[in-house]
């Protein structure tokens, strides 16, 4: 329509993942010379499947001076069928997530204008850290978790922007960002085992700050500065493992 678009689209996935992993660090190696049997189960291998889905629908209109852009996408995520053998079991049942995105811009004068942004974002765990048939590990890579479900991000922006005349322009805006289901790693006990460092997805962070930006763009050359301001904090729980970490068994 001449007031506005509106777009949508749906879709199918399949994911294979596939892994070998020998673990030959130096001490196991120097456990073997001395004829040492370390509790270490070095071979980490998996081979798994997931199917997935997703679909969308965003549009833009404008009335007057207001901008307007909308948008939502569906997903549907799962560890696959291979969830329910891992050392840690999980659930095959897959979960959908729902991303909706809005996006305004109104002019206040001639020349300034203010944007508005909120923004929600899901994004699904590696595949690398689902899967593990281990028992007796070593802090090096934590145990495989298909418990694990997409880290999300809420995020907020406000901006200002002023033109001075045909080529240059200043913007300033403020954000703010919350993020959870971040995958980290703790120490937990496996069902009838031992006490393990295993991937989770407890950890969470948050991000506020502004932003200065001056624009020059003329038909011969284009010119950005911008200088950011943010404040993060948060929980952070090692989920690379500890690359000397003690063996981890009963």
């Amino acid at each position: 329509r001449r007031t506005g678009s509106l777009t949508a689209g749906v879709g199918v996935t399949r994911e294979h993942a596939r892994l070998r992993e020998v673990d030959w660090s130096l001490w196991t190696q120097r456990s073997a010379e001395v004829g040492l049997t370390l509790p270490v189960d070095s071979v980490r291998a998996f081979d798994a499947t997931a199917p997935g889905a997703y679909a969308y629908v965003q549009g833009r209109w404008t009335s007057g001076g207001l901008v307007a852009n909308a948008g939502l996408r569906a997903e549907y995520w799962t560890p696959g069928p291979q969830a329910t053998s891992q050392t840690l079991p999980g659930e095959d049942r897959g979960v959908w997530t729902f991303d909706p995105r809005v996006g305004l811009a109104y002019p206040l004068t001639l020349r300034d204008v203010f944007s508005f942004a909120y923004t929600r974002l899901h994004q699904a765990p590696s595949r690398d850290r689902l899967y593990d048939r281990r028992v007796a590990i070593n802090d090096r890579q934590p145990l495989g978790n298909p418990a694990l479900r997409p880290a999300e991000l809420i995020s907020y922006e406000a901006a200002v922007k002023h033109v001075f005349g045909p080529t240059w322009a200043l913007q300033g805006a403020v954000f703010y960002r919350d993020l959870y289901g971040l995958v980290g790693a703790v120490d937990l006990a496996i069902p009838d085992g031992p006490i393990n460092l295993q991937y989770t997805d407890s950890d969470h962070a948050r991000a506020v700050g502004f932003e200065w930006s001056v624009m020059h763009a003329s038909e011969r050359a284009r010119f950005e500065a911008h200088y950011t301001w943010m404040e993060a904090s948060g929980n952070e729980s090692r989920p690379g493992g500890d690359p000397y970490g003690l063996v981890r068994k009963a």
